[in-house]
């Protein structure tokens, strides 16, 4: 049987946000810099794991248009 999973996320970038149904991290970072990130994913079964890794981000030019899908 599949549970839905629900995710979360420590430290997240400024200006981005993760959809905590689909995993998908999504916005315009606001500073770019390195950040350690943590993300969970668990079920209500109890089944969980967890993932830290660093990320690097870089800083945008104002005339860039748009948000970050992915």
């Amino acid at each position: 049987m599949n549970f839905p999973v629900i995710y979360k996320v420590t430290d997240m970038p400024a200006g981005l946000v993760m959809n905590n149904a689909t995993g998908v991290i999504s916005g315009r970072p606001t500073l770019g810099r390195t950040y350690h990130l943590t993300i969970s994913a668990s079920n209500v079964a109890g089944t969980s794991n967890t993932l830290a890794f660093d990320i690097e981000i870089a800083p945008l030019s104002p005339a860039i248009i748009g948000n970050y899908i992915g």
